[in-house]
């Protein structure tokens, strides 16, 4: 292929270009690991959850193995079957069984009709896997429509297919670039690339150029497909464009040596992302992401403004290209560059860079925009482009957004996820084989989308709201943070972005719902409800389901509320509060300013030599300091911490300081031991 003909296939590509374009993820890992609950011990009855965690069996050894090509258990649904469509209801839902076998790191592509399903392994992923040897490939394959909500198994992979590799979709065929040997050096890397026909239901192997590079990348482009080395650091490899028939290498681009190169097609113009090697050595400076467009016109590059941000982007939607990712880094102690600089943000050919809309999370995840749905993961916060704000993903069911492995993807509006690891929490060491979708939809002004998310919620939980007090679920115009459900099997299964967001609700005296269900060791499930609105924030207690307590709802409305680590808030005032032994602020946009001199002088006189014989006059010489000066957060987290050491007085276990000298070291700055004794 001559420069002329080159020229006259960009062209083509770029007037078919696709204006949403989800590259392929799999650098990133499509999943988060949870914090673990701390020890609820205040009354019998979190004293009875407490025993049942403690009572749970740990599964300490044994992978499940699946090998060879068997015939799953599961039947692909009639195609005309009756179950309605996901689409439009709020959360996960759970799609219908599929015909494959269970499996972690699928790829998961979206075809522009079907979400496809291949290739993955049978070994469970880390942190629950044993890498002595790598896990079988899998080569059953299947594709999902969300549209008749049902599957159909398409044809296996070929034998020679490994399950590491690479993938992307153009003009609705599958291309998969398999690698046997992942070494990367100056002479390529052993790999195979397939094409499926999404017409004939075939996979075709396809000749690939001649030297294929290390840390090889996919990416299509209109309908031509976009070979390119990830990283100039394994030699120099061209970018190579493949238009069905024959392969051209690209002009070289004005970024000489380059590392975390990304292609995407940016409003319908090829655009590379990447970070700049020599510069990067160089560390009084941030390693920021350059980039540069091919204009097909001319057959030339033009160098682009340099970005203040440290990941290139990896998902275009509409004509904004996107890096979903929070925090940042400073260059440590070393190497410092004196302020932080953000790891995401967004580039457009009309805007240029663009930071996003403050206060990004750290465990930001994707984009939601009219144009439509990129998300990387189950678990974390998408930036919604309309309006700025952002959301949590929801919960998966069971525990399996804590797991890894799954594979994940993006289309018609729709979130797309499958397979992933089993860990203790979940039934055992392994991988399953369930599917699920999310459709994120737009940013709802209204709380009727928080109002539904709620109503799922309940259902989800077995709690009945008509026999709870009157406007315990109404959230009032405000938002619902999520849920968590802590049973006997999995005791450890913390939302911490729902938790966050209630703690913020707290912060800025907005509106907000965080429910938590607990299941004692009998088995019984008690929920706790907290809710703030209006200035007043109550506490609710649902023990209908409860055999051994009162059988009845409880309310507590709060003198103050705050966050309480593990319990994970505590309400101080007309009600008692669980014992913690951690308790932190909830997070504030701006840092207290105030003078705490007048409370932090007795506080720290009492616990710097404390009368142990004398705890319960301890405790009331606590109470007695003047809080006044205090902010509120900070005036909870003392109280918190001083109705914690009252739990713990006339324990059989004796008592301790640390939640009230945690309280006072961080109100007052200061590095105070604490002392246990015996009562």
């Amino acid at each position: 292929m001559d420069e002329h003909t080159l020229h006259d296939d960009l062209v083509a590509i770029s007037e078919w270009a696709d204006p949403v374009s989800v590259p392929d993820t799999d650098h990133l890992d499509a999943h988060t690991v949870a914090e673990h609950a701390g020890d609820p011990r205040s009354s019998d009855t979190w004293r009875r959850v407490l025993l049942t965690a403690a009572a749970t069996l740990l599964v300490i050894g044994g992978v499940w193995v699946l090998t060879g090509r068997d015939d799953p258990e599961t039947v692909a649904p009639n195609p005309s079957s009756t179950t309605p469509s996901p689409s439009g209801t709020a959360g996960w839902v759970e799609v219908p069984a599929a015909p494959l076998l269970a499996r972690a790191e699928a790829q998961v592509l979206w075809t522009g009709r079907e979400f496809v399903v291949f290739a993955g392994t049978d070994q469970a992923p880390c942190p629950v896997c044993d890498y002595f040897e790598y896990g079988n490939t899998l080569h059953d394959a299947a594709a999902y429509d969300p549209t008749t909500n049902s599957w159909r198994a398409i044809s296996d992979l070929p034998d020679a297919s490994s399950y590491v590799g690479t993938s992307a979709v153009v003009d609705g065929d599958v291309y998969w670039l398999s690698v046997r040997d992942p070494s990367t050096n100056s002479s390529g890397i052993d790999a195979t690339l397939q094409r499926w026909s999404s017409t004939d239901d075939t996979w075709t192997e396809v000749a690939l150029p001649t030297d294929v590079p290390g840390n090889p990348r996919l990416a299509a482009v209109g309908r031509g497909l976009l070979l390119y080395p990830g990283t100039d650091e394994v030699g120099a490899f061209p970018d190579q464009l493949f238009d069905g028939t024959s392969w051209t290498s690209l002009p070289d681009d004005p970024i000489s040596q380059a590392y975390d190169r990304q292609y995407l097609l940016v409003d319908g113009t090829l655009t590379l992302f990447a970070k700049d090697l020599q510069a990067a050595q160089q560390t009084a400076n941030p390693p920021v992401v350059v980039a540069a467009r091919y204009d097909v016109a001319t057959s030339t590059w033009t160098r682009l403004a340099d970005s203040d941000q440290l990941t290139p982007p990896i998902i275009t939607l509409g004509t904004t290209a996107y890096a979903p990712l929070g925090d940042g880094a400073d260059g440590g102690e070393v190497n410092n560059w004196g302020r932080t600089v953000p790891n995401g943000g967004s580039y457009s050919a009309t805007d240029g860079w663009l930071p996003f809309p403050p206060t990004v999370p750290d465990d930001l995840m994707g984009v939601v925009s009219i144009d439509g749905t990129a998300v990387l993961g189950v678990q974390g916060q998408v930036l919604h482009t309309d309006d700025g704000t952002y959301s949590v993903i929801p919960t998966l069911p069971d525990g399996l957004d804590d797991q890894f492995g799954q594979g994940i993807a993006n289309g018609d509006g729709l979130v797309f996820t499958f397979g992933g690891g089993l860990g203790g929490a979940t039934g055992g060491l392994g991988v399953h084989a369930r599917g699920f979708v999310w459709t994120p939809g737009a940013v709802d002004t209204s709380d009727a989308g928080d109002q539904d998310a709620l109503a799922a919620a309940l259902d989800t939980l077995g709690i009945d709201p008509a026999r709870a007090p009157e406007g315990t679920f109404d959230l009032a115009g405000g938002r619902f943070c999520g849920y968590e459900e802590l049973t006997f099997t999995q005791p450890n299964q913390v939302d911490d972005a729902a938790r966050q967001c209630f703690a913020m609700a707290l912060a800025d005296d907005s509106a907000a719902m965080f429910v938590l269900q607990l299941t004692t060791t009998e088995g019984d499930p008690i929920a706790y409800v907290w809710r703030t609105a209006d200035g007043r924030d109550v506490q609710y207690i649902d023990s209908t389901r409860d055999n051994f307590g009162s059988g009845e709802w409880e309310q507590r409305t709060c003198a103050l509320m705050a966050a309480a680590g593990s319990q994970p808030f505590g309400c101080v005032g007309d009600g008692l509060m669980p014992a913690s032994t951690t308790v932190v602020e909830p997070p504030a946009s701006e840092p207290p300013t105030v003078e705490v001199t007048a409370f932090c002088e007795p506080a720290v006189a009492l616990l710097e030599a404390p009368d142990i014989g004398m705890a319960t006059a301890l405790i009331a010489d606590l109470r007695a300091v003047d809080t006044s000066s205090l902010t509120g957060g900070q005036r909870g987290i003392y109280l918190i911490g001083i109705a914690a050491l009252e739990d713990r007085v006339g324990s059989p276990d004796g008592y301790d300081t640390s939640a009230v000298t945690d309280a006072v070291n961080e109100i007052c700055d200061t590095d105070l031991p604490t002392w246990y004794a015996v009562p």
